[in-house]
Protein backbone atom coordinates (compact mmCIF):
# COMPACT_ATOMS: atom_id res chain seq x y z
CA UNK A 1 0.00 0.00 0.00
CA UNK A 2 2.94 2.45 0.96
CA UNK A 3 5.52 0.72 -1.49
CA UNK A 4 7.06 2.99 -3.97
CA UNK A 5 7.19 0.40 -6.39
CA UNK A 6 5.51 -2.85 -5.01
CA UNK A 7 7.61 -4.96 -7.82
CA UNK A 8 10.85 -3.83 -6.12
CA UNK A 9 12.34 -6.62 -4.08
CA UNK A 10 14.54 -4.41 -2.33
CA UNK A 11 13.06 -3.12 0.81
CA UNK A 12 14.48 -0.35 3.13
CA UNK A 13 13.03 2.71 4.25
CA UNK A 14 13.58 4.41 1.18
CA UNK A 15 10.84 1.80 -0.60
CA UNK A 16 8.18 3.32 1.37
CA UNK A 17 5.98 6.15 0.58
CA UNK A 18 7.14 7.83 3.62
CA UNK A 19 4.72 11.03 2.54
CA UNK A 20 1.83 9.43 1.79
CA UNK A 21 2.17 7.57 5.46
CA UNK A 22 2.79 10.79 7.51
CA UNK A 23 -1.35 12.04 6.16
CA UNK A 24 -2.59 8.68 7.01
CA UNK A 25 -4.77 9.30 10.15
CA UNK A 26 -5.75 5.86 10.97
CA UNK A 27 -1.89 4.46 10.75
CA UNK A 28 -0.58 7.74 12.40
CA UNK A 29 -3.14 7.01 14.99
CA UNK A 30 -1.76 3.43 15.71
CA UNK A 31 1.91 4.39 15.72
CA UNK A 32 0.49 7.40 18.26
CA UNK A 33 -0.90 4.79 20.23
CA UNK A 34 1.86 2.75 20.52
CA UNK A 35 4.16 5.06 21.63
CA UNK A 36 1.85 6.22 24.44
CA UNK A 37 1.98 2.97 25.56
CA UNK A 38 5.36 1.84 25.22
CA UNK A 39 7.13 5.75 25.94
CA UNK A 40 10.67 5.58 27.15
CA UNK A 41 11.55 8.79 27.38
CA UNK A 42 12.74 10.76 30.13
CA UNK A 43 11.63 14.15 30.55
CA UNK A 44 13.56 16.49 33.01
CA UNK A 45 13.05 20.38 33.06
CA UNK A 46 15.46 22.61 34.95
CA UNK A 47 13.76 25.68 36.99
CA UNK A 48 14.97 28.74 35.80
CA UNK A 49 13.29 30.86 39.03
CA UNK A 50 11.32 30.34 42.02
CA UNK A 51 7.95 29.00 40.68
CA UNK A 52 4.76 27.74 42.82
CA UNK A 53 2.50 25.31 41.09
CA UNK A 54 -0.79 24.12 41.97
CA UNK A 55 -2.61 21.07 41.45
CA UNK A 56 -5.21 19.25 43.29
CA UNK A 57 -6.01 22.15 45.41
CA UNK A 58 -2.35 22.11 46.54
CA UNK A 59 0.66 24.61 45.66
CA UNK A 60 4.23 23.09 45.45
CA UNK A 61 7.12 25.21 45.64
CA UNK A 62 9.96 24.47 43.44
CA UNK A 63 13.47 26.54 43.76
CA UNK A 64 15.29 28.33 41.04
CA UNK A 65 18.12 25.67 40.05
CA UNK A 66 16.04 22.51 40.97
CA UNK A 67 15.54 19.70 38.35
CA UNK A 68 11.96 18.76 37.81
CA UNK A 69 11.03 15.03 36.24
CA UNK A 70 8.03 14.48 34.11
CA UNK A 71 6.90 10.86 34.36
CA UNK A 72 5.91 10.32 30.84
CA UNK A 73 4.68 6.89 31.13
CA UNK A 74 2.18 8.61 34.49
CA UNK A 75 1.39 10.90 31.83
CA UNK A 76 0.36 8.90 29.13
CA UNK A 77 -1.69 6.78 31.09
CA UNK A 78 -3.91 9.15 33.17
CA UNK A 79 -7.58 8.23 33.85
CA UNK A 80 -8.67 11.96 33.87
CA UNK A 81 -6.90 12.05 29.95
CA UNK A 82 -7.39 8.78 28.26
CA UNK A 83 -10.91 6.54 28.62
CA UNK A 84 -9.13 3.38 29.59
CA UNK A 85 -5.71 4.31 29.47
CA UNK A 86 -4.12 0.77 29.81
CA UNK A 87 -6.03 -0.80 26.65
CA UNK A 88 -4.29 -0.58 23.37
CA UNK A 89 -6.91 1.51 21.21
CA UNK A 90 -5.59 2.10 17.76
CA UNK A 91 -8.02 4.28 16.55
CA UNK A 92 -7.34 6.47 20.25
CA UNK A 93 -5.78 9.15 18.32
CA UNK A 94 -8.94 9.86 15.03
CA UNK A 95 -11.36 11.96 15.15
CA UNK A 96 -14.35 11.17 12.73
CA UNK A 97 -15.37 14.58 11.24
CA UNK A 98 -19.24 14.79 9.25
CA UNK A 99 -18.92 16.82 6.16
CA UNK A 100 -22.04 16.87 3.53
CA UNK A 101 -21.24 16.49 0.25
CA UNK A 102 -23.46 16.86 -2.90
CA UNK A 103 -24.63 13.31 -2.65
CA UNK A 104 -25.21 13.14 0.95
CA UNK A 105 -23.22 12.72 4.03
CA UNK A 106 -19.74 11.56 4.33
CA UNK A 107 -17.56 10.62 7.06
CA UNK A 108 -13.79 12.02 7.24
CA UNK A 109 -11.07 10.92 9.41
CA UNK A 110 -8.85 13.21 10.55
CA UNK A 111 -6.07 13.01 13.43
CA UNK A 112 -7.28 13.81 17.08
CA UNK A 113 -4.42 16.16 18.38
CA UNK A 114 -6.58 17.46 21.58
CA UNK A 115 -7.24 15.48 24.99
CA UNK A 116 -9.22 16.81 27.84
CA UNK A 117 -8.02 17.12 31.63
CA UNK A 118 -10.67 18.50 33.84
CA UNK A 119 -13.14 19.53 31.07
CA UNK A 120 -10.09 21.33 29.34
CA UNK A 121 -8.33 21.29 26.54
CA UNK A 122 -4.89 20.04 26.95
CA UNK A 123 -1.65 19.21 24.43
CA UNK A 124 0.13 17.51 27.18
CA UNK A 125 -1.20 13.98 27.51
CA UNK A 126 0.72 12.76 24.70
CA UNK A 127 4.43 13.63 25.29
CA UNK A 128 6.48 10.33 23.53
CA UNK A 129 9.43 12.75 23.10
CA UNK A 130 8.67 15.32 25.60
CA UNK A 131 8.20 18.79 24.87
CA UNK A 132 8.91 22.48 24.68
CA UNK A 133 12.20 23.70 23.47
CA UNK A 134 14.29 20.24 24.08
CA UNK A 135 11.41 18.05 21.77
CA UNK A 136 13.50 16.25 18.75
CA UNK A 137 12.28 19.11 16.02
CA UNK A 138 12.22 16.52 12.93
CA UNK A 139 10.12 13.67 15.35
CA UNK A 140 7.74 12.28 12.14
CA UNK A 141 10.32 11.78 9.37
CA UNK A 142 13.18 10.35 12.06
CA UNK A 143 10.76 8.18 13.74
CA UNK A 144 9.63 6.85 10.25
CA UNK A 145 12.58 6.36 8.71
CA UNK A 146 13.59 4.18 11.86
CA UNK A 147 10.69 2.99 12.21
CA UNK A 148 10.74 1.60 8.61
CA UNK A 149 14.23 0.08 8.30
CA UNK A 150 13.15 -2.05 11.80
CA UNK A 151 10.12 -3.13 9.61
CA UNK A 152 12.27 -3.80 6.50
CA UNK A 153 14.58 -6.19 8.53
CA UNK A 154 11.14 -7.94 9.92
CA UNK A 155 9.97 -8.36 6.57
CA UNK A 156 13.45 -9.30 5.36
CA UNK A 157 13.92 -12.14 8.04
Amino acid sequence: MYLKDPKDTTISAKAFDVLAMEKDPVLLSFFNEVLRLKASVWSFRLVLEDAILGSGGKEYFFPKGSTLWVPVTVVHRDEEVYKNPLDFQPDRFIKVEHEKTPDGEEDRLVRKVLFNKRGKPTRMGHLPFGGGKSMVLTILRGVNDSALDEISQGLLC
